[in-house]
């Protein structure tokens, strides 16, 4: 299935001044979010660990990690973004998507407010 892109808001968590706008797709198969390194890099988001993730081609590939504000439809959180290098796919994981109480409707092909239970 193909996602459609949103506007996400990605913003320094030590910096909010320091944000970029990023279109990313949905992947609600893919846990976590993957932004390019130069967009991460433009507004000073470093590092702060590696992550091992399998590819499409099922190959293993180690990504630089770090930590970001993502703001969507009003709603914001905090949570992990993987540095993308080039050839790597731009994704917005179902991790943040949850943590913003949202979810992707496949019928609409649009976003929705989901109610978190605990």
């Amino acid at each position: 299935m193909r996602y459609p892109n949103f506007k996400v808001k990605v913003s320094n968590v030590e910096e909010p001044v320091k944000f970029v706008f990023v279109d990313l797709p949905v992947d609600v198969g893919f846990p976590v979010s993957v932004v390019p390194s130069h967009k991460l890099m433009e507004i000073g988001v470093k590092p702060i660990d590696k992550i091992k993730l399998s590819l499409a081609d099922g190959k293993e590939a180690i990504r630089d990690i770090g930590v970001v504000f993502f703001e969507l439809m009003g709603r914001r959180t905090v949570g992990p973004v993987v540095f993308g290098e080039e050839k790597d796919k731009s994704v917005l994981g179902v991790t943040v998507l949850e943590t913003l109480g949202l979810m992707f409707d496949p019928q609409t092909g649009k976003l929705k407010p989901k109610r978190i239970r605990f």
